[in-house]
């Protein structure tokens, strides 16, 4: 990966140039720092590496081919896990972005991309390097501690408002930025909690995160689902080891014991400790009594001295589900299986399931389609509607004629099977379309048009990129399309 340093990625009008690895990460290969640059630009080098080196950052993840295998490679799943985390900040996410969470460049820059550099192809993400560690600059003070926590518990209320929990509260996914604002890094675990009708997910067993971190109710159950209130005990404990260099089951040998040391510590405490212990996974958490209670958060050094705290290199992985333990569980090492599915070269449908579609008793989402909305071409101002159903792009036979915009009901497929444009320049064959869904469990998180090229007289682009023919490629929310002489832009509203 390090070869990638001095490597130029183009999105738009924008040229990035690879900086130095900065880090690393569970789903990636590497996090790099990453400098825009302008190539007219007669500014110094110097002043170059100054404009934004400590601003943005890029992630990768290698792109491998499925080959036929049922079964994904991690390669797969961090790949997939790089779009699942794009579609966040793009959706759910979008209004934290630059408050509580990074910001990414605009998306008509495109921040999310594949970059092919020598034989190997990579998956990138671009997002602003949040610099500084949760509790930079609180020293040995206890109260200052408390106070970030309180701001922390604070995000947290705002995120779970989004209706998703974090899952992997860590502090290395914790950090703070230049004005003092608390952000939360690696978004890849977040999960949603709420249904399409608005109803709380049930515990269908997925867990995930890190074991220091878990919340006692997650540690002595392992791989049950995180809920909110277990993400707010995992920010309880990033403060007390803090304040106490160590956590008091650190050394545990094992999960089990881990479990067995955290109900005992936690049987000692009191206040805000037994609040959260008195939730199940799915019940509210009043965010204001627990930030009125971490006053009085326990520390065993008495008035609570601060030592350094102990960063481990790695943390051990998540849990393995007991076949036995809980019906209906799904073990973690699929749970990024589940994130998203990216059809980019299979023609083939999907033989297996989708292990998202866990059988349960609650409601399954509606897919709902994408919008063509026509923006240049004898047919611009018509919105055309497209699904799951393959749909065949192909030029009227007749005189050209205004086609009236086709509107959905609400069903699993939309109808339409074949868009047909008053525009001489597209073939009568000219390209297939179909709507991806991207769900976990049965929410679907975001979906994209898969584009196929019918080797056409004039060519099929996404974003100006003609794409080659006979190859499957995704196109999102707001890329632009083109059939022949004919531009539009996808939408998920009509």
């Amino acid at each position: 990966m390090s070869s990638l340093r001095g490597v130029q990625i183009t999105t738009g009008p924008t040229t990035w140039t690879i900086g130095p690895l900065i880090g690393s990460g569970a789903c990636s290969l590497g996090v790099f720092s990453i400098t825009p640059s302008d190539p007219s630009s007669k500014s110094t080098k110097k002043q170059k590496s100054s404009q934004s080196n400590l601003r943005w950052c890029v992630k990768f993840a290698e792109v491998v081919e499925t080959k036929g295998k049922k079964k994904k490679t991690d390669k797969q799943r961090n790949s997939d896990q790089i779009f699942y985390e794009y579609q966040l900040y793009s959706n759910a996410l979008g209004p934290g972005r630059g408050i509580w969470c990074p910001e990414i460049p605009s998306l008509l820059l495109r921040p999310y991309g594949e970059l092919t550099h020598s034989t190997k192809t990579y998956r990138y993400l671009i997002m602003e390097k949040i610099q500084y560690d949760i509790f930079h600059g609180c020293g040995e003070s206890r109260n200052e501690i408390l106070d970030r926590g309180k701001e922390i518990v604070r995000v947290f209320k705002e995120l779970h408002g989004r209706g998703v929990v974090f899952v992997d509260v860590k502090p290395d996914n914790l950090r703070l930025d230049s004005k003092n604002n608390v952000r939360l890094i690696d978004l890849g675990c977040i999960e949603r909690y709420i249904t399409a009708s608005g109803k709380h997910r049930e515990d269908i067993g997925c867990g995930g995160g890190t074991p220091d971190y878990w919340s006692r109710r997650v540690s002595e159950n392992e791989g049950c689902s995180v809920g909110r209130v277990d993400d707010v005990e995992a920010v309880l404990f990033c403060m007390l080891e803090e304040m106490e260099g160590t956590l008091p089951w650190s050394n545990a040998k094992s999960d089990a014991e881990m479990a067995r040391v955290k109900s005992e510590w936690g049987d000692s405490q009191s206040g805000v400790w037994d609040y959260l212990k008195s939730l199940k996974y799915n019940d509210p958490v009043d965010y204001d009594l627990v930030i009125s209670g971490l006053d009085d958060l326990k520390v065993s050094g008495g008035k609570g001295g601060k030592k350094k705290r102990k960063k481990s290199p790695g943390k051990k992985s998540p849990v393995k589900v007991k076949k036995s333990e809980v019906k209906k569980k799904i073990s973690p090492r699929k749970k990024k299986e589940e994130v998203i599915e990216i059809l980019e070269s299979s023609e083939e449908e999907e033989e297996e399931e989708d292990d998202m579609d866990v059988e349960d008793s609650e409601e399954e989402e509606e897919d709902p389609p994408l919008y063509l909305v026509f923006e240049s071409g004898p047919d611009a101002g018509v919105v055309w509607t497209v699904g799951e159903e393959t749909c065949k792009v192909q030029r009227s036979k007749g005189s050209p004629k205004k086609t009236k915009s086709k509107k959905t009901k609400t069903q699993t497929t939309p109808t339409l099977t074949t868009l047909t444009l008053n525009d001489t320049e597209v073939s009568t064959n000219h390209a297939t379309l179909s709507v991806k869904y991207f769900r976990k469990k049965k929410s679907i998180l975001s979906s994209s048009l898969i584009i196929k090229d019918l080797n056409s007289s004039n060519g099929t682009f996404i974003n100006g990129k003609k794409l080659e023919p006979k190859k499957t490629r995704a196109a999102f929310i707001n890329d632009s399309v083109r059939f022949g002489a004919s531009v539009c832009r996808i939408k998920n509203h009509p």
